[in-house]
């Protein structure tokens, strides 16, 4: 059995790998074909190599999407509460520096 920690570094490995290939051909092929094709043939051999991991990660791919969508919300509302906490010290900064011009000049 492989340390997760060891799968994660070598799907991140592979992905470089995989990546590096896909430009390289690419740039070698662009030029005699159209992008269409290009595309297309990048595709078809994309699907396969995507589903493979997918199904060696143990979860459905919509079992994922659920999850990583629950957690996005989570970030939004933490994002929105922490940007209405900030708003509220900025407007009560502001009228702290209001009320110290104030008292000031009646001094």
């Amino acid at each position: 059995m492989i340390n997760p920690n060891t799968r994660g570094i070598l799907h991140l490995c592979l992905g470089v790998l995989v990546f590096s290939l896909q430009d390289a051909i690419i740039k070698l092929i662009s030029g005699s074909y159209p992008i269409t094709q290009v595309v297309a043939m990048r595709s078809v051999v994309a699907v396969p190599i995507l589903l493979a991991l997918v199904h060696d990660m143990g979860q459905s791919a919509s079992k994922r999407y659920a999850n990583g969508i629950a957690a996005q919300q989570d970030v939004i509302k933490a994002r929105t509460e922490q940007t209405m906490l900030l708003a509220e010290a900025q407007e009560l900064n502001g009228r702290y520096a209001r009320a110290s011009v104030v008292i000031n000049t009646l001094s």
